[in-house]
């Protein structure tokens, strides 16, 4: 019997939350730098880490049921939308502001990333939860 664990051992480790925290990173280095972003490579939300593992076809077939993963996907999609809305501002030099935004905690970018850390943990906890159910010895 195959594991879940063969299509979802990346969620051992903070990797997948990490590489979205570098988004922020990015975001702020590009305005520093004052350097113009790629809008429509960070729109796409099946390129990075993450989206390249929610798209997986095995991992859609193991999790695509849980609502969990429906969420993170759909919230992970949204994410990329704002992130690349950020970039359209930095292009157009309104430096500024895009920090401003990145700086508000309330901000839509700020707001989406931490539910995106929230759907990706209950995600974790669903495979963690349906692991044990599978290996539980009765």
């Amino acid at each position: 019997m195959k594991s879940i664990c063969d299509t979802t051992d990346i969620f051992v480790h903070d990797d997948l939350i990490a590489s979205h925290a570098r988004w922020k990173m990015k975001l702020v280095l590009s305005i520093e730098l004052q350097e113009h972003l790629d809008v429509d490579a960070i729109r796409l939300d099946d390129c990075c880490m993450l989206g390249k593992w929610l798209h997986r076809t095995d991992i859609l077939s193991d999790i695509g049921h849980f609502e969990s993963y429906k969420n993170c996907l759909s919230t992970h999609a949204k994410f990329h939308a704002e992130a690349s809305w950020l970039a359209k501002i930095i292009n157009e030099d309104k430096y500024h502001e895009a920090m401003e935004l990145l700086d508000d905690e309330k901000s839509n970018y700020n707001q989406l990333s931490n539910e995106l850390v929230l759907a990706i943990k209950q995600m974790e906890n669903d495979i963690t939860n349906l692991e044990k159910s599978m290996y539980s010895v009765n």
